[in-house]
């Protein structure tokens, strides 16, 4: 309460295990997560929107009341 989180910089944990980051008024976190896929409608898992909210609340004094929206993506992960 009280914080304005416009001013904070994208910060990502050491273990590269979370990350947030400032947008558009509130806070953007991920759990950093690499689950293998395959092709599909990607849809967020509710695991792993927690754990991604209890890691970000374990190393901060940030506490996440609510998830005002979700989403989950797909990546490619390939060698050049």
């Amino acid at each position: 309460d009280g914080m304005d989180p416009g001013t904070w910089p994208a910060t990502i944990d050491i273990d590269e295990e979370f990350y947030f980051s400032p947008d558009a008024g509130r806070i953007l976190g991920s759990p950093a997560d690499e689950t293998p896929s395959p092709p599909c409608d990607a849809q967020p898992e509710e695991m792993d929107l927690a754990l991604g909210a209890h890691r970000i609340e374990e190393a901060t004094v940030l506490q996440v009341r609510r998830m005002v929206t979700k989403w989950a993506g797909l990546r490619s992960f390939v060698a050049d």
